[in-house]
């Protein structure tokens, strides 16, 4: 299970930017810090909103929802 972070520091933007990296050469659209086998919530993605550029998530979470899931 991944722990919330407690401060943006310089790890967290070593890992952030690593993830980003590892995520363009996969190639992918996003990474989450649990793949590479660090406990953190951070996630990092290139495609939301429309955007086409490399945003990071610190510690997100689900505010609202819409739709069907599940099977």
């Amino acid at each position: 299970m991944a722990t919330p972070v407690a401060e943006v520091n310089e790890e967290i933007r070593c890992l952030a930017a690593d993830m980003a990296e590892t995520m363009y050469a996969a190639p992918g659209i996003g990474s989450a810090a649990t793949q590479v086998n660090v406990r953190k919530t951070v996630f990092c993605g290139g495609y939301f909103r429309g955007a086409e550029q490399l945003e990071v998530f610190i510690n997100p979470e689900i505010i609202a929802s819409e739709g069907k899931t599940g099977a």
